[in-house]
């Protein structure tokens, strides 16, 4: 039943081993040489958490994006990478300088989630390239349509460019405002921000940020399945039912 048999590992089966939650010992990188530097390294990112732990946003039956007391059932994960300056790390940049690492710490983070939240999300994240796209197939398939392709020639060689530039832009514009406008109506029942959710706030007072967000809402990935390995994503249920066997 046990997935670890490195029994030689410094960390095996203890409590760094179970937050590390490693798929397998073949999918770990932990060895003699580095396995102190590791427990710092987890040390120093679990003091930069609040009491409470991970688990608890995705172990629940309820969506954690719902907002209000009536919550759908979650039938699926919303996923992002959280990030925190903390400890400060140096690396180098483009040309081979030294210089000190936006990210000293990294978290993934898992969320219960229902199919209708994970609807709200994708389509308003992908609201102004779904509507320029459209448009501008459109304008294309008209642009090449012989006789309007013609008359608008007519008027000047570079009008077909400069109108299919106009239109497409201007939609862009329109596509913008639009999901500005969803935004703010989904807000009203979604957390459209993971730092909505009430526990991620504390991450978010302790200095955490999104690392790859969009400028006004999260940018999240989902999944049937929970994430199978990685820092703090062990099931703490899991856990105590193995411990009960």
């Amino acid at each position: 039943m046990a997935k670890y048999t490195r029994t030689d590992c410094p960390l095996y089966g203890g409590e760094y081993c179970k937050k590390l939650n490693m798929k397998s010992c073949r999918t770990c990188t932990v060895t003699n040489d580095n396995a102190a530097g590791i427990k710092a390294d987890i040390d120093a990112i679990e003091s930069l958490m609040p009491e409470g732990g991970m688990a608890r946003f995705f172990e629940g039956e309820e969506c954690v994006l719902c907002k209000g007391e009536r919550k759908n059932r979650a039938d699926c994960y919303a996923m992002a990478d959280i990030g925190h300056p903390e400890p400060k790390r140096e690396g180098r940049n483009a040309i081979g300088l030294k210089t000190k690492l936006r990210i000293g710490s990294m978290l993934p983070v898992q969320l219960s989630c229902c199919s209708n939240c994970r609807k709200k999300h994708n389509a308003a994240s992908n609201r102004e390239a779904a509507v320029t796209l459209t448009v501008a197939i459109i304008m294309l398939a008209v642009l090449n349509f012989t006789p309007t392709a013609e008359a608008i020639a007519a008027i000047g060689s570079y009008m077909p460019l400069l109108l299919f530039v106009i239109v497409v832009g201007g939609t862009w514009l329109i596509g913008r405002a639009s999901r500005k406008s969803m935004i703010k109506k989904f807000s009203e029942t979604t957390c459209m921000d993971i730092f909505e959710v009430p526990g991620l706030d504390e991450f978010k007072a302790k200095g955490w940020f999104e690392i790859s967000p969009y400028k006004d809402m999260s940018r999240l990935v989902f999944s049937r399945e929970p994430l199978r390995q990685g820092l703090f994503t062990a099931s703490e249920k899991k856990g105590k039912e193995e411990q009960n066997i």
